[in-house]
């Protein structure tokens, strides 16, 4: 994700206007570091968009299982592959050469599960590969490969981590509820980070951590029920999972992520975060029926120029496709519960006084999220609000009009995926923790973008709030 400007964001959102001056980040008043342990929010009242962050327990789902070390013996296998039937959980492994006629996805996931899932239907056209059983992987992804101690940016192998739970406990894809509220619920903070500690270390394309994640979300994606497609556009591959609708199948909802990372970075919020998002919701998501139909994306070469995402719109719009909403996850690991954590522009406060006094009544406390939206998929954003309220977590939406997504001085908001749907006409919305204006670490700009530091329980929060909202799009009203 690119240099992302509140300045003009807060500005657009409070008053409608265009103008800003240049979006220098003040470090003013901003502590050393941040707390990743998550409290409940209160109520963010700022400008026309603040979401209240009070809790509705009558939505909450169940608490998050408890969670034990793994077992060494669990976690090991012969020759350091992953193991055997249902996958092991983040071992730390080399890479195997494996003949991709003979690899089984739960070789290559740690969180496989039995799917039980409508197997739904590809998208059209396109320079696209089918992938079936036993053709996901060439060599170097006969086995998940954890990043080095450098990549990880000293986090060291991947499920070493103590805390994460015994292989067993995180196969099961299944999900109980069916309404968008229990569907929420069903979101699972331990499963969110074993996947997340499997995806980080540097991905830039090409790399063998870049050509193991894209594997991991085949083979994912899979396992839970979709039709997979790997896109092929040429310079990057997009990930594509799809479930048909049962009722409107013609209409598509997207939830997606960037899965590179800038070179040399470990990637962790940016888009680690984003991209176990993106897992985790596919595994809720898949236990339900929903009207429309459920596409799962991992994008490639974001930090390229949102290469993979934009062909992937241009691809759909040439198709015809019918595109309700884009839900785009981008960096949704790292809170900011500290006092004077949340960085904004010198000068803000004389433009706007109103959006610097409900920040000032906050604390300036980074710790909300973030959700910058077209105006036609304000429904969306609203319904994301509502759930992340349910979870005790304040959103602060930015309705932007067409011609505000596309005014030169707002190109700032245009730094991810939810652009590339933006230019083709259809209603997209990224969700962010704001990048740089809380996170030192973003590009590793200021130390390395790794898992320490990031707060798990925000960003289950951020997903829960992303599947309920989702949820709801999928199956709207008759």
């Amino acid at each position: 994700m690119g240099r992302f400007s509140w300045c003009v964001a807060l500005m657009v959102w409070a008053v409608g206007s265009t103008a800003c001056d240049d979006p220098v980040v003040s470090d003013a008043g901003a502590p050393e570091g941040s707390s990743a342990v998550a409290t409940p929010p209160a109520a963010i009242e700022i400008g026309q968009g603040g979401v209240a962050g009070s809790r509705d327990p009558a939505l909450d789902g169940p608490p998050a299982p408890e969670l034990t070390p793994p077992s060494p013996s669990a976690l090991a296998d012969a020759g350091g592959a992953v193991a055997q039937g249902a996958g092991a959980a983040d071992a730390a492994v080399e890479p195997v050469v494996a003949d991709p006629a003979a690899v089984d996805p739960a070789a290559v996931d740690p969180m496989v599960g039995a799917p039980g899932a409508d197997p739904g239907q590809g998208a059209p056209g396109g320079a696209v590969e089918a992938v079936d059983a036993g053709q996901q992987v060439g060599a170097a992804v006969g086995a998940l490969r954890a990043p080095s101690a450098d990549e990880a940016g000293g986090q060291g192998a991947a499920g070493a981590a103590p805390g994460l739970p015994e292989p067993a406990r995180v196969v099961d894809a299944g999900c109980s509820g069916v309404s968008p509220p229990q569907l929420a619920g069903c979101v699972d903070k331990a499963r969110y980070e074993v996947d997340l500690r499997a995806i980080v270390g540097a991905r830039s394309p090409s790399t063998p951590q870049w050509e193991a994640v894209q594997a991991l979300c085949a083979a994912r994606f899979e396992a839970l029920g979709y039709t997979v497609e790997r896109h092929d556009y040429g310079s990057g591959v997009n990930v594509l999972g799809v479930r048909a609708g049962v009722r409107l199948p013609e209409e598509r909802v997207l939830i997606g992520a960037h899965y590179d990372s800038v070179a040399g970075c470990p990637g962790a919020d940016d888009n680690g975060t984003g991209v176990a998002g993106v897992l985790e919701a596919a595994r809720v998501l898949a236990s339900a029926p929903h009207a429309r139909t459920l596409v799962v994306v991992c994008w490639d070469e974001e930090e390229l120029g949102l290469k993979g995402s934009r062909a992937h719109a241009a691809r759909s719009a040439q198709a015809g496709e019918k595109i309700a909403a884009a839900f785009v996850l981008e960096m949704i690991g790292y809170e900011a519960t500290a006092e004077r954590s949340q960085r904004l522009p010198p000068g803000f406060d004389q433009l706007f006084p109103e959006v610097s006094a409900g920040m000032d009544a906050r604390g300036w406390r980074g710790d909300f999220l973030a959700v910058v939206a077209g105006d036609d998929a304000k429904i969306h954003a609203e319904a994301l609000a509502r759930h992340g309220a349910a979870v005790s977590l304040a959103i602060v939406p930015l309705s932007l009009t067409a011609e505000q997504r596309v005014h030169p001085a707002l190109s700032d908001l245009r730094r991810s995926d939810h652009t590339a749907f933006w230019e083709r006409g259809f209603p997209a919305m990224m969700i962010t923790d704001t990048a740089e204006f809380r996170y030192d670490a973003y590009h590793c700009r200021k130390g390395p973008d790794q898992i320490e530091g990031l707060s798990h329980d925000f960003a289950r929060k951020a997903v829960a709030a992303t599947v309920g909202a989702a949820a709801e799009a999928l199956s709207p009203p008759r």
